[in-house]
């Protein structure tokens, strides 16, 4: 089971203002690899996690246009594998095969 990383406030926000979701999106995405590679994992899971929920939200958004070059469903692998590796490396293997199957299951339906 995956945590929720936005409250309910936030993932209104980005509900209703995607151009602010896609720059949170790019911005949360360099905080999550500076965050990894200074070995703060928690602070890269919650911009990793961050990421592949505003990531969700477009896809739900149908917005699967190119968004600043790469389109809602590349955003949401991206984020999401970068966040499954991260709990590869740090033994949440069981975290890290939920978020694979949960990329699976959003990119078949």
């Amino acid at each position: 089971m995956l945590p929720n990383f936005l409250c309910q406030t936030h993932r209104r926000h980005f509900q209703q203002n995607p151009n602010e979701a896609v720059s949170a999106w790019d911005s949360w995405m360099s905080e999550g690899h500076q965050s990894s590679l200074n070995q703060d994992i928690a602070k890269a899971f919650s911009y990793y996690g961050s990421s592949m929920e505003v990531a969700e939200i477009l896809i739900h958004q149908g917005a699967n246009m190119p968004l600043n070059a790469i389109t809602a469903f590349e955003r949401f692998q991206l984020a999401g594998q970068h966040l499954a590796q991260l709990c590869q490396c740090h033994d949440y293997k069981e975290m890290a095969v939920a978020i694979m199957r949960k990329l699976n299951d959003t990119l078949t339906n």
